[in-house]
C-alpha cells in the first residue's frame, strides 16, 4: 500500500492487508499518485471504515488539503484535485480494539481532463 503510483489512466490504492484488517501497528504511510501532464486526478473511496479516533486519511496536494483526518465509516466524497500529483496519508496508532473488528480502506483512481 505505501507504494507510489505513476499511471497513464487508472488503478486502485488500498489499505495494508486488504480486504482484511490493516491492524493494529501504530504507523503512517504515504502515496503519491501521479498521472501525465495536463491531467487532474479523481480519486473516489469504494471502501472506508477507519477506527474513529485512531486511524484517519488525508488527501493533500503542494498545500491543499482535499481530506483532512477522515475518519469512520462514511464513505468519503469524490475528491477531484487540480494538480496530476496527489498525496494520500495514512495514520494509524495502536488501539485496544477486539479481534474481530475489520478496519479497512479501498479507492480508485483515474486521470481526468477538467
Amino acid at each position: 500500500m505505501c507504494t507510489n503510483v505513476t499511471s497513464a489512466g487508472t488503478g486502485v490504492i488500498q489499505s495494508p492487508n486488504f480486504p482484511g484488517d490493516y491492524g493494529n501497528e501504530e504507523g503512517q504511510c504515504q502515496v503519491s499518485i501521479v498521472v501525465p501532464a495536463g491531467k487532474r486526478i479523481q480519486l473516489t473511496f469504494t471502501t472506508f471504515n477507519l477506527e474513529t479516533r485512531y486511524s484517519s486519511i488525508d488527501v493533500l496536494e503542494s498545500g491543499t488539503y482535499y481530506m483532512f483526518g477522515v475518519t469512520g465509516s462514511a464513505i468519503p466524497a469524490v475528491v477531484t484535485t487540480k494538480a496530476n500529483i496527489v498525496y494520500l496519508k495514512f495514520n494509524n496508532n495502536v488501539s485496544s480494539k477486539p479481534n474481530s473488528a475489520k478496519y479497512n480502506w479501498q479507492a480508485t483512481y483515474s486521470a481526468v481532463t477538467v
